[in-house]
């Protein structure tokens, strides 16, 4: 059984790597084979997976955080190694962590790779991370940006695109009202529109976007620079 790795990439694969050691080149299937430039010298943590009993598939990873968790997610019925790679190439793993150890399976199966599994993850490993075991305030801090994304991700999703799907402002948006008529006559002019967060601000002006198919762009005035206006 192999350790480690580390040698030249001397060749690049769909999902694989070729890694060179004098002379001699193993096949290592990897995250982001796009990560890897060839000539270039690399060393990776390796799990050697035996299929049917016959043949030996290697799989690479940066880091020894990720290796670990790779072999956790083996342990989960129903994750093979291309399950768990493809779970591990879209998502941190510390957020992983967290949200196993919260036992949050709505957030986790919300996530790219894990296909409805979140309960089954969560049954299997919530007891089995000691390895990942690091301070509350980092694991809190890592909870709470990421459902802060996840929901920014569920607003985007179900935000209004037209006018019709618009509830409220009706002085704006209603019928024959400034912003109806000017959407509706395809003309549109310097606007601020201005209020209490949560109003509508954000979501008219996408739909004034979308319905006059303009392009745009967006910058925030609290992050954004003098020059970027």
């Amino acid at each position: 059984m192999y350790s480690y790795i580390e040698g030249i990439v001397t060749n690049k694969f769909l999902s694989s790597i070729c890694i060179t050691i004098n002379g001699l080149g193993y096949e290592v299937f990897v995250l982001d084979v796009d990560k890897y430039k060839l000539n270039d010298t690399c060393k990776l943590f390796l799990y050697d997976y035996i299929k049917e009993n016959v043949e030996i598939i290697i799989f690479g990873f940066q880091d020894f955080e990720q290796l670990t968790m790779f072999k956790k997610l083996l342990l989960v019925n129903g994750i093979g190694p291309k399950s768990a790679l493809s779970i591990l190439k879209h998502n941190n793993v510390n957020v992983l962590v967290s949200l196993i150890k919260e036992g949050d399976a709505t957030t986790l199966n919300n996530l790219k790779g894990i296909q409805n599994r979140g309960q089954s993850i969560i049954l299997e490993l919530k007891n089995k991370l000691k390895e990942f075991d690091f301070d509350l305030l980092r694991y809190v801090n890592v909870i709470i940006i990421y459902k802060v994304m996840f929901m920014e991700l569920l607003a985007n999703t179900i935000r209004p695109t037209k006018l019709s799907e618009v509830i409220g402002q009706e002085h704006l948006i209603g019928e024959n009202k400034i912003l109806s008529n000017l959407i509706n006559n395809k003309k549109i002019f310097s606007i601020i529109l201005y209020g209490k967060p949560g109003i509508g601000k954000t979501t008219i002006a996408n739909v004034i976007v979308n319905e006059l198919n303009k392009p745009y762009r967006f910058l925030n005035a609290t992050t954004s620079k003098v020059t970027d206006f």
